[in-house]
């Protein structure tokens, strides 16, 4: 299994390059899932499907789900985040500013890659830096050279 997330400022394509490298790895014939957990909802425009949390059968070994990473994130962490409030009310703090407090950012995204998925392409919305780049390749060959005979084999770690 291998795991892709594509993060960034907002703007920069994120939805688009996780849409076709996720169609990319299901032509290759790898089982994929591309899910977005950006509030946006444009990978399924960019999909041209309706996405909810239940992935969806897009084509071929292409399967695609939108995140309501709010829900899931109140679903896991909703014990702490009753007790986090309480701590808050006490202190005086704003039902509402402390509703907003109780909220970890990129805590949604851990959450959502937790249980084990076959190849998986993850759109998440902005900001997150000091995310590496993703290493396609698990051979020894010069990326910069054009008469690389493994270009056209980038994916193959993709699950079967």
């Amino acid at each position: 299994m291998r795991v892709v997330l594509f993060a960034g400022k907002g703007g920069v394509g994120k939805t688009t390059i996780a849409a076709a490298t996720a169609a990319h790895a299901a032509a290759l014939g790898r089982k994929t899932l591309v899910v977005s957990t950006d509030a946006a909802h444009s990978l399924g425009d960019a999909l041209g499907v309706v996405l909810t949390e239940d992935p969806l059968d897009v084509d071929g070994g292409l399967h695609a789900a939108q995140v309501d990473t709010q829900r899931s994130f109140e679903r896991s962490w909703h014990d702490v985040q009753r007790y986090l409030l309480a701590v808050l009310d006490a202190g005086g703090v704003d039902p509402v500013d402390a509703a907003e407090l109780t909220v970890l950012p990129g805590a949604e995204e851990v959450l959502e890659v937790r249980d084990p998925l076959p190849a998986v392409s993850a759109e998440t919305p902005a900001p997150a830096d000091g995310i590496g780049d993703a290493d396609w390749d698990d051979d020894d060959q010069d990326d910069d050279d054009p008469d690389d005979a493994g270009a056209d084999d980038e994916l193959d770690d993709f699950g079967s």
